[in-house]
């Protein structure tokens, strides 16, 4: 199904992103760093055609869900899980996050096969922008949901597999908008509390502290929560990422999360940035304490995105897309997301400071490590790369230097919806820009993709890099191999 036509809706949109980003950037230096963004944008762009894959030889990816499940207004593939029901039944389940939240609102899909064409349409979430966390606890699938304009919408609902049930009260009572995990630590279940795109919200970590029976809806309070949040050293936005290592919790922080401030930072001097932390809580009742501060010292690291634990090590993903100026001055590149690992939660060594994990050249335009999976023995790290398409990069070691790339950039090369004008030459970029979550089905893995959201379109169209509006022409996808 193609996308409905809502050109008032969206120009309305459009005008207020457009209306906050003038009043933002009225000075007249402010409007000077943005041309000069916008040329090493498309300079990257230009550059980056040099180095887009072709596929890797003997892996065979297959798609399994038509271009946004039918619906082009499904933009991510925010959430994937396996989940068991009460029957017994296995399913794998999939949360979008569906730009026009107005309307049918975030989709939840699920197979039973995995085999292409078999996903059904479980339900939608109206006024959610989209599904984002996902775990099963106590015979249940648990889902979070978002919207990043509106205060409480960071709900959790959970599934035995046939009903549902609001888990949470309303944005837990805090007005909080997103979560964007929900983790089981020591056998209790712990989920994030973000602002998504409110100034001044200081994120929340919350433990369920109920009682909940085995497959067991109605024993679930949605007032048995208990805000259990480090003190934070710095400001907190939002929640990247939690992770549990070695019989402690770990979380990477989100210094900043809206457009308007990331806009800003843009003519701010580096020095000026705030990098993401990482907090680790050791149970028993135990303080948290801060292991890694400011970007792990380059505040460009504006956020934890993805973490795994392989191997004896914890590694973690950065988003790294804010690179401020330099003295005044834009700097000629943008600098690639980061990864860093450790064996003890406190000394920490760098897999990649460059965007590139199979060597020391930058990678054009992978701005975030979004998602991280083990499998077939393997580490793997997805990316956000909106110049050249999302990559999946695979190590059997995880050590510097010893990531493949594993699949074409872009997951099927689709080069002929996303086009941007450069020096009268026309560049086609690939539509699915990155690989936001991974799923293990029946010894198969799962691949959920991001593509052309409406804030992504927004974006562009402020920094003058867009031609048309791309998101009404791309759908998010999900991929499957069964090994590497």
């Amino acid at each position: 199904m193609q996308r409905k036509k809502n050109g008032v809706t969206l120009y309305n949109a459009g005008l207020i992103i457009v209306a906050i980003f003038l009043a933002v950037t009225a000075a007249a230096n402010r409007k000077e760093q943005v041309s000069k963004r916008k040329e090493v944008l498309l300079r990257e762009l230009s550059q980056a055609k040099s180095i887009m894959s072709a596929q890797p030889e003997g892996l065979h990816w297959e798609q399994v869900v038509e271009d946004g499940f039918g619906d082009l207004r499904n933009d991510y593939v925010w959430a994937m899980s396996s989940f068991t029901d009460i029957q017994g039944s296995e399913w794998i389940y999939a949360g979008t996050l569906n730009s026009y939240r107005w309307e049918k609102g975030a989709q939840v899909w699920r197979s039973a096969t995995g085999e292409p064409g078999s996903f059904e349409y479980v339900r939608a979430f109206p006024g959610c922008e989209g599904v984002r966390g996902a775990t099963t606890y106590k015979g249940l699938l648990w889902l979070g949901t978002a919207n990043i304009l509106k205060p409480g919408k960071c709900n959790i609902w959970v599934t035995d597999g046939t009903s549902w049930k609001l888990a949470n009260r309303p944005g837990f009572g805090i007005g909080a908008k997103s979560t964007r995990g929900i983790v089981v630590y020591r056998g209790e279940l712990y989920a994030d509390a973000g602002a998504g795109s409110s100034l001044g919200f200081s994120a929340k970590i919350f433990k369920y502290t109920g009682t909940i029976e085995e497959g067991n809806l109605d024993s679930i309070n949605s007032a048995s929560w208990e805000c259990v949040s480090p003190e934070w050293q710095a400001p907190v936005n939002s929640i990247g990422e939690i992770r549990e290592f070695k019989g402690d919790l770990y979380i990477g922080t989100w210094a900043i999360g809206t457009a308007a401030a990331a806009l800003s930072d843009m003519s701010k001097d580096i020095d000026s940035l705030l990098g993401a932390d990482v907090y680790r809580y050791q149970g028993d009742d135990e303080a948290w304490e801060r292991v890694v501060s400011n970007g792990f010292g380059d505040p460009k690291n504006g956020a934890i995105l993805s973490s795994a634990v392989f191997k004896d090590y914890l590694y973690v993903g950065t988003m790294n897309a804010r690179p401020g100026t330099n003295g005044g001055e834009v700097p000629l590149h943008l600098d690639g997301a980061e990864v860093w690992r450790t064996m003890n939660g406190t000394d920490w060594e760098p897999v990649t400071t460059n965007g590139n994990l199979g060597g020391l050249q930058n990678r054009y335009g992978n701005a975030y490590m979004w998602s991280m999976a083990v499998f077939d023995d393997h580490l793997l790290i997805g990316t956000f790369n909106p110049l050249t398409g999302c990559e999946i990069w695979a190590s059997e070691s995880g050590a510097p230097n010893s990531f493949r790339q594993i699949n074409i950039s872009g997951m099927e090369s689709g080069r002929n919806k996303v086009e941007t004008v450069y020096n009268d030459e026309t560049y086609y970029r690939n539509e699915q820009y990155g690989v936001r979550t991974f799923a293990i089905f029946q010894d198969k893995l799962y691949v959920g993709t991001a593509t052309w959201a409406l804030h992504a379109d927004l974006v562009s169209l402020v920094f003058g890099i867009a031609n048309y509006w791309h998101s009404s022409r791309v759908g998010c996808e999900v991929w499957r191999i069964d090994h590497l």
